[in-house]
């Protein structure tokens, strides 16, 4: 059996026509493909966030936070305490570039992403600050250590409570100045793990913020692809179409 198929109908298509659809068709592709790289670098900002998250901010801000009851560190009265600072980049340049416009983000979690990166700073502020008092008297400072020693600060819990610590310093510091240096410390120290770290009770604190922030950014990564614009998900799809529509309309209603 041989098939003959008529090619007349291409006499039928125009060629300013033709001309005019393959320029929609190559400037609709060029809008997906520019578009589709602006999502693509939105997730690569989501991405980086969530590794920080994981990688900075779950030794200091994941697990159960902090509360005046449970912080019972013996060495947040010591000057040689070392807290490092927070970094993530990637919040400011998400807030800067209004994450608001995609589909896939609430007002909810960019509103926890600005308080976050308030308390971040407040965080790292307040780390400065205990810098700050400390390196002001080294001398004072390393005797202070030196004495907090010899007082425990370093045995295990059950072998010395922080509350016979607590009430050891309270009393030296009746008679050496240097201990008032130490409750100074330890009530800057409660500041920054209380008040600003804080728990998943305290909607303002960094503790809160960060798991639901962990939360919230899991479920975005996990969707991100299937809320992209129909237009790119289905962008050859959608020129396939174009295409037919365009020889009927070419053929059959001219």
């Amino acid at each position: 059996m041989i098939i003959c198929i008529d090619l007349n109908f291409w006499k039928e298509i125009r060629s300013a026509d033709l001309l005019t659809y393959f320029a929609v068709v190559l400037a609709f592709y060029g809008y997906c493909q520019v578009l589709s790289r602006d999502l693509e670098s939105w997730k690569a900002l989501f991405i980086s966030l969530k590794s920080d998250l994981e990688i900075l901010g779950k030794s200091w801000l994941g697990g159960d936070g902090y509360s005046q009851e449970t912080y019972t560190d013996k060495k947040s009265f010591s000057p040689l305490k070392i807290i490092y600072p927070l970094k993530f980049e990637s919040i400011p340049e998400i807030i800067r570039r209004g994450a608001k416009e995609l589909p896939c983000i609430s007002d909810k979690f960019i509103d926890h992403l600005t308080l976050f990166n308030e308390r971040v700073i407040a965080f790292n502020s307040a780390l400065d600050h205990i810098k700050k008092i400390v390196s002001t008297n080294p001398i004072m400072s390393e005797e202070l250590n030196e004495r907090l020693n010899g007082l425990g600060i370093k045995e295990s819990e059950e072998k010395v409570k922080f509350n016979d610590f607590k009430n050891e310093i309270r009393n030296l510091k009746k008679k050496e100045k240097i201990f008032h240096l130490a409750e100074n410390i330890r009530r800057l120290h409660r500041a920054v793990h209380v008040e600003i770290i804080g728990n998943r009770d305290n909607q303002d604190k960094l503790n809160y913020l960060y798991h639901e922030i962990t939360e919230e950014l899991n479920e975005i990564l996990d969707n991100f692809d299937k809320r992209k614009p129909v237009i790119i998900r289905y962008k050859v799809c959608i020129i396939i179409v174009s295409l037919f529509v365009f020889f009927m309309i070419e053929i059959f209603l001219k």
